[in-house]
């Protein structure tokens, strides 16, 4: 009799316990946010931003954002300079100019700014991200296109993803850095857009 009290009591915790656990835990099915999937973490009031749930950046410092935006932003810029030498597609090159553009003027405006507050940018992508131009450097035509513009997105999620952490971070250091985030975030979500209707036209991505 102990033995079956025992167990009984077993299953009644291990089902008591399972309705919380299932809130805790994001169900994507569930999402009522602008992006279905992707939770938001902030409501869209007067002076906030969206972050979304996907590769939501960890900012433990200024110095960490600096280090985070200057790598992905030179990512854009070398990558981009790639694609002019490699794709073969008038629409693709054109993305990668205005990569170039966009992303050069920022990666200017960051370094200003860091540089004003003693915070020195790195001048380079960090190992990921050469790892991925180097990747790329092996690539050419279709087989280029393609993971080109799937690192475009994804390169552009997470930039989207940081700099909405920034502009909504509450850290004495970032207060210098979130007027710049909030203003740069229209822009990084315009690529972001631009990213996924060409990787979804089915002409960069066709198979060879």
């Amino acid at each position: 009799m102990n033995k079956r009290f025992a167990l009984a009591a077993a299953i009644a915790a291990t089902v008591l316990s399972t309705p919380a656990l299932a809130q805790s835990q994001f169900d994507p099915d569930r999402a009522t946010g602008p992006a279905k999937g992707l939770p938001v973490t902030d409501t869209p009031t007067a002076g906030k931003v969206f972050v979304l749930g996907e590769d939501v950046a960890q900012l433990g410092s200024a110095r960490d954002f600096v280090t985070q935006a200057a790598s992905s932003g030179f990512f854009e810029v070398e990558s981009s300079r790639l694609a002019l030498d490699r794709s073969q597609s008038d629409q693709v090159r054109s993305f990668a100019r205005q990569m170039i553009e966009d992303h050069t003027r920022v990666n200017q405006q960051l370094a200003t700014l860091s540089r004003a507050q003693g915070i020195e940018p790195p001048m380079q992508p960090d190992a990921t991200f050469q790892q991925k131009l180097t990747q790329l450097q092996g690539l050419s035509g279709n087989s280029f296109d393609r993971m080109y513009l799937n690192e475009q997105v994804t390169a552009h999620k997470q930039a989207v993803n940081l700099f909405a952490t920034a502009a909504n971070s509450t850290a004495a250091d970032m207060a210098p850095y979130q007027a710049f985030a909030a203003q740069t975030l229209p822009v990084l979500r315009h690529h972001l857009q631009e990213a996924e209707a060409l990787a979804g036209t089915g002409m960069p991505t066709a198979a060879r």
